[in-house]
């Protein structure tokens, strides 16, 4: 029997709460110094995790993905009850990584994991995207959205756009060594590295490899940053944009190679312990000063960007608040020592950074947004260079009787078709899991998209499309207007959102994410209409329907067996 929506929520929020106050009490019993030490585990065990899953094709090797979602939304309650807890004194305990301290920390990860997922459940019953029922000793729940949602697609619009780019040498990282080399030099740089808790992998420096692993992660950080919407220009308190990519881009580096210095090792010295190896800890005033010789920015800098990079424990109420699995590239472990979780590569740092500045500091969100627009249109300009194209270099605004109407964000004219395309830009942070946050700003999207549109039409639709061309200050001849002109609305990072029970009332508007323009602009190269066929494809991609998988899990939890028939789902 299906249970009423408002009910399942309710029962499913209060088996979260139940939940975590029982594994609250019981580390309770634990003192500081060893909430440390599960702690220090449990970022072991996640990177681990991670590794194994970015580096072998092998998925008999990985954990099913639901188990490894559910450990990563652990990390976050974790943090939020350890963070406090962390002791105020010089140093951090060793401790010997072994099956048995791993399965424990797993055991945990996975415990605050469940309260994570229940309440996930719950926020989307609530909302109508979760269906429940009961079921022989427990629940069974499904997922409302089918195979059609289309804010799915969205979200595979990354993986299609590298797959677009794929084979084109000027995406690829150049670098002066070979794989073979890179294996050679790093075996000819490892030993072991005894700490008398067990032995771990240590390794010389060498500048060609620290050369080739920033080559590496240079472009993939560049792009990270834009996907966060972290202008160079930003200055927030300690945030500044160049900075902070700098560092998070050195760091990225630094943990690369480690991760390939410790797989070297694993397999070239005996006695490794791999999972000890892969989680380490810097001292501050060390890699402050390593990075600042390395970029040649002043220590002070350096420092600064570390106060907006390094979580401590004053950001304990951030872990609490936020759901999103957020793995620090440096935790603040004790008075002078960070711990450098590796896995903080396996997602973009720069997200995650923005974010918890802007919880440290709402106002910091203000300054985020500044830039963004001109930095947008920039960007949208760079996919139609060429004489063949005008441009309008800013927004433009419509006005009636000394009235505003609306505004155009940007527009490019085809001299060649005479076809003009009007854009409207928005850059929205669709960073955080909160379903509620996602949905106020889907339904923000669409409303304001709609209404542009609606508002442009009866514009031209009153003064025409020559009338149109003065106010854009396009150069034509004489008396020429446009052939046709295409209204776009692009999202920074979504732009389908019916499955949220939000779509476009204007149907003249083609509204794509960024990504997926990018793709199509790529994909359409110089044909003989770029516009109308960039048009069209965004209209044809509506109704596309990527297939899913539907990856089933269960869990015990008082008693009770939850079954999730699709939380989680995998592209066909």
């Amino acid at each position: 029997m299906t249970i009423p929506n408002d009910v399942l929520s309710g029962m499913l929020a209060q088996m979260a709460r139940s939940h975590l106050s029982a594994i609250r009490v019981r580390l309770d019993d634990f003192d500081d110094m060893l909430c440390t030490a599960i702690l220090i585990e449990a970022a072991r065990v996640i990177d681990y995790e991670n590794v194994l899953m970015g580096s072998s094709e092998d998925e008999s090797h990985h954990l099913p993905y639901p188990a490894f979602d559910i450990m990563s939304r652990g990390w976050n309650l974790l943090l939020y009850y350890a963070l406090p807890r962390l002791p105020k004194t010089v140093g951090i305990p060793i401790q010997e990584s072994t099956a048995t301290t791993r399965s424990h920390a797993r055991s945990l990860l996975h415990a605050f994991g469940k309260c994570a997922i229940l309440q996930k459940a719950a926020d989307m019953s609530l909302h109508g995207f979760l269906t429940g029922s009961e079921s022989e000793g427990g629940l069974s729940l499904k997922f409302t959205v089918g195979d059609d949602s289309d804010h799915f697609l969205d979200q595979l619009e990354a993986e299609a756009l590298e797959r677009a780019m794929n084979g084109d040498a000027d995406s690829m990282p150049i670098s002066s060594l070979t794989a073979a080399e890179v294996n050679d030099l790093t075996a000819s740089l490892v030993f072991p590295f005894e700490t008398g808790r067990g032995t771990m992998v240590g390794y010389d420096a060498d500048p060609r490899l620290d050369a080739h692993f920033i080559n590496l992660i240079g472009q993939r950080a560049l792009e990270w940053r834009a996907e966060a919407g972290i202008h160079p220009d930003v200055q927030a308190n300690d945030l500044n944009g160049a900075d902070v990519a700098a560092v998070v881009m050195m760091l990225a580096s630094f943990y690369l190679k480690h991760i390939w210095f410790v797989g070297v090792g694993n397999k070239r010295l005996s006695g490794i312990n791999y999972c000890m190896s892969l989680t380490i800890w810097k001292r501050p005033d060390e890699l402050v000063e390593s990075i600042s010789t390395f970029t040649g920015i002043d220590v002070v800098r350096v420092e600064n960007a570390f106060r907006a990079i390094v979580v401590t424990r004053r950001d304990a109420e951030y872990f609490g608040a936020e759901p999103t699995p957020f793995m620090p590239m440096l935790l603040e472990i004790s008075n002078g020592y960070w711990l450098a979780p590796v896995s903080s590569i396996f997602r973009n740092p720069f997200t995650a950074i923005r974010m918890l500045n802007e919880f440290r500091n709402p106002a910091t969100a203000q300054s985020m947004r500044k830039p963004r627009e001109q930095w947008m249109i920039s960007e949208l300009y760079a996919l139609f260079e060429g004489s063949r194209y005008q441009v309008v270099e800013l927004p433009t605004r419509l006005k009636r009787d000394g009235k505003l109407v609306t505004d155009i964000d940007a527009a490019v004219l085809d001299m060649t078709t005479g076809e003009l395309g009007l854009f409207q830009l928005k850059w929205q942070d669709f960073g955080s899991n909160q379903l509620r946050t996602i949905r106020s700003k889907a339904k923000n999207f669409v409303e304001r998209v709609s209404l542009w549109a609606d508002q442009v039409e009866a514009w031209i639709d009153q003064f025409g499309e020559g009338e149109l061309c003065r106010a854009l200050q396009l150069k034509l001849p004489k008396g020429a207007v446009p052939t046709s002109v295409k209204m776009f609305a692009i999202g920074r990072s979504g732009a389908r959102f019916a499955s949220y029970g939000f779509a476009l009332k204007n149907e003249h508007i083609a509204a794509c994410n960024w990504k997926q323009f990018v793709r199509l602009r790529y994909e359409v190269g110089p044909s003989e209409r770029v516009l109308s066929e960039i048009y069209r494809r965004v209209f044809a991609e509506r109704s596309r329907v990527e297939p899913r998988r539907p990856l089933p899990h269960s869990f015990e939890i008082d008693g009770k067996t939850i079954c999730f028939e699709d939380m989680w789902s995998a592209a066909d």
